[in-house]
């Protein structure tokens, strides 16, 4: 296990770190578990790392194209009915909170087919929703 937060040239934080784990399970449950979560007002993003190829008999399946989409990056006041006025044609739009009942700062849209919810993701993936950059992809669960 190793964990280092990345920084930029002159030395300050870049804002994220890379964490190293013995296995691709071990980390599949530390981004579950992380995902979402709020350290110091900052909505924590946790996958694994884009630069990283995986040839072990381990490896994280892909997310399968299914219905349901996640909404991550969220800002914190948005709530469900807000969520659902950028996903047209939904069936159920959720912003998912805590056990006190703050958002996640993630929310999951439920369509009718997968030619929908991909649509959803292409349309949405990366727009600006109250000065956030939503992240739109098919929903892992």
């Amino acid at each position: 296990l190793e964990a280092n937060v990345q920084t930029r040239r002159d030395g300050s934080s870049a804002g994220y770190g890379l964490v190293t784990y013995e296995s691709v399970a071990q980390a599949s449950e530390a981004i579950a578990s992380n995902n979402g979560i709020d350290i110091n007002g900052r909505n924590v993003v946790c996958r694994f790392n884009r630069e990283t190829t995986y040839n072990r008999s381990d490896a994280a399946e892909p997310i399968a194209e299914n219905n349901t989409v996640y909404v991550g990056n969220l800002p914190w006041d948005v709530d469900s009915a807000q969520l659902a006025m950028y996903f047209p044609n939904h069936l159920e739009a959720n912003v998912q909170t805590r056990r006190d009942g703050s958002s996640a700062g993630y929310g999951l849209v439920t369509y009718e087919s997968v030619a929908q919810a991909s649509e959803a993701i292409a349309s949405n993936n990366g727009i600006d929703i109250n000065g956030r950059n939503i992240v739109v992809r098919f929903d892992r669960s």
